[in-house]
C-alpha cells in the first residue's frame, strides 16, 4: 500500500505537469522576445524530453506495480504453503497420537492375555498336584487292599460254586430270550403278510379311483416312515437303556469291590467274633442274590434290544424286496407299452438297441426323452425316442417315495427284438 500511494502521487504530479505545459503552450505569450524562433524551438525540445521522461516513469511505475503484485502473490502462496504444512503436521500428530493409543491398548491386551495364561498355568499345576495326591492316595488304598486280599481269597471257593449256579440260570434266561426272538420273527412274518394282503386290497380300491389311491399311498408311506421312525427311536432307547444298564453294572461292580473290602475287614473281625462272621455271610448272600438278579435283568434287556434290531432289519429287507418287485413290474409294463407304439424303420439292421433317459411327472406324463447311448443307426434311435413319447403317460406304481427315488428320472435299454 505504501508503494501504491507513492506511485499514485507520482502519476498525479506528472499529469499536472503535462497539463501545465499543455496549457502554457496554448496561451500566446505577450512578452516580446528578441529571438522568438529560438525560444519556440527550446520550448518544444523541453516538452518532448519531459514527455519521454514521463513515459519512462510511467513504465517504471507499471513494472514496479507488477513486481509488487508478484511479491504479494508469492507471499500469499508462501502463507498457503505454510498453512498446508501446519495442517499436515497437525494430521500427523493426530495419527501419531492415535497409533500410540492403539499401541497402549494392544499392550494392555497382551498383558491381560499373559496374566490369563499365567493363571491357567497355575490352575493346571494345582490340578496336577491334586491328581498326583489322589493317585498316591489310591496307591496306599490298593496296598491296604492287597494286604487284606489273602483273607478274601478263602471265600472264592464258595463263591465259585455260586457262580456256576448263576451261569446255569443265565443260560436258561438266554434260552427264553431265543424263544421270544423266534416268536418275534413269527409276528414279523405275519405282519409282513398282513401288510402285503392289505396292499393287494388297496390296489383293487385304487383301480376304481386313482385320486383316492394316490392319497392312500401317501398316507401309507407316512405310516411306514412313522413306523420306521418309531423303530429307530425304539432301537435308540434300547441302546441307551443297554448303556445305562452297563453303567449301572460297572457301578455295581465298584460297589461289589467296596463290599468285598468291607467283607474282608469284617472277616478279619470275624476271627474275634463268630456272630459277626455269621452276619457277614448273610449280607454276602444278599449281595450275591442282588447281583444275580441284576445280571438277569441286563441279559433280558440285551435280548429285547437285539430282537427289536432284528425286527427292524426284517422290515427293511421286506421293503427292499417290495421296491424291487414294483420296479421290475414297471419296467416290464414300460417295455410293452413302448414296443406297442414303436414303428419299425424300413432299412433297419438286426439286433439294434439304444439307451434312453426318461424324465416323468408324478402323473406318469413324459416331460423329456434323451438318448444316452446310440445304436449307431440314427433312424432307429429316432424311432425309439418317438415311441417313448407316444407311450405317455406311463403306468406309474402307487408309491410316491418309489417315484421320487427311482422313477422321476431313469434310463432303460430299448431292444425290440
Amino acid at each position: 500500500m505504501r508503494y501504491g500511494s507513492e506511485l499514485l502521487i507520482a502519476l498525479a504530479l506528472h499529469l499536472l505537469l503535462v497539463l501545465f505545459f499543455t496549457f502554457s503552450f496554448t496561451i500566446k505569450p505577450k512578452l516580446e522576445v528578441p529571438e522568438p524562433k529560438e525560444a519556440i524551438q527550446a520550448f518544444v525540445f523541453d516538452e518532448e524530453a519531459h514527455a519521454k521522461k514521463l513515459a519512462q516513469q510511467a513504465e517504471k511505475a507499471k513494472q514496479e506495480q507488477i513486481r509488487l503484485t508478484k511479491i504479494k502473490i508469492e507471499k500469499q502462496q508462501e502463507t498457503n504453503r505454510l498453512a498446508a504444512i501446519e495442517k499436515a503436521k497437525e494430521i500427523e500428530a493426530e495419527q501419531v497420537q492415535k497409533a500410540e493409543i492403539e499401541r497402549k491398548a494392544q499392550q494392555r491386551e497382551v498383558n491381560r492375555l499373559f496374566a490369563l495364561e499365567e493363571t491357567q498355568r497355575i490352575e493346571a499345576e494345582k490340578q496336577e498336584i491334586e491328581e498326583l495326591a489322589e493317585i498316591k492316595k489310591q496307591e496306599i488304598e490298593q496296598a491296604v487292599l492287597k494286604a487284606k486280599f489273602d483273607v478274601i481269597e478263602k471265600e472264592l471257593a464258595v463263591q465259585k460254586q455260586r457262580v456256576i449256579k448263576e451261569k446255569e440260570e443265565a443260560n436258561q434266561v438266554i434260552a427264553e430270550a431265543k424263544h421270544k426272538q423266534a416268536l418275534a420273527k413269527k409276528r414279523v412274518r405275519e405282519k409282513v403278510e398282513k401288510t402285503r394282503q392289505q396292499k393287494v386290497l388297496k390296489k383293487a380300491e385304487i383301480a376304481k379311483n386313482k385320486k383316492q389311491q394316490q392319497q392312500a399311498a401317501i398316507k401309507k408311506e407316512a405310516i411306514r416312515k412313522k413306523a420306521a421312525s418309531l423303530a429307530k427311536i425304539k432301537q435308540k432307547k434300547a441302546k441307551e437303556e443297554t448303556a445305562r444298564l452297563t453303567k449301572i453294572k460297572k457301578s455295581k461292580e465298584a460297589e461289589k469291590e467296596k463290599l468285598r473290602l468291607k467283607n474282608a475287614i469284617a472277616a478279619d473281625m470275624a476271627s474275634r467274633s463268630s456272630s459277626a462272621k455269621s452276619k457277614l455271610q448273610i449280607a454276602e448272600k444278599k449281595r450275591q442274590e442282588q447281583a444275580r438278579k441284576k445280571q438277569q435283568a441286563d441279559q433280558k434287556a440285551s435280548a429285547v434290544a437285539k430282537a427289536s434290531q432284528i425286527q427292524e432289519q426284517q422290515l427293511g429287507e421286506a421293503a427292499k424286496i417290495k421296491t424291487k418287485q414294483d420296479i421290475s413290474q414297471f419296467t416290464a409294463a414300460l417295455r410293452r407299452r413302448v414296443k406297442a407304439r414303436w414303428n419299425r424303420p424300413i432299412s433297419m439292421s438286426q439286433g439294434l438297441s439304444c439307451v434312453i433317459r426318461v424324465n416323468l411327472m408324478p402323473s406318469g406324463k413324459v416331460i423329456a426323452v434323451n438318448k444316452v447311448k446310440s445304436s449307431g443307426d440314427e433312424l432307429f434311435d429316432r424311432s425309439a425316442l418317438n415311441a417313448v413319447r407316444n407311450a405317455s403317460p406311463l403306468p406309474i406304481p402307487d408309491n410316491p417315495v418309489l417315484f421320487e427315488e427311482h422313477l422321476k428320472s431313469f434310463t432303460f435299454t430299448f431292444r425290440p427284438e
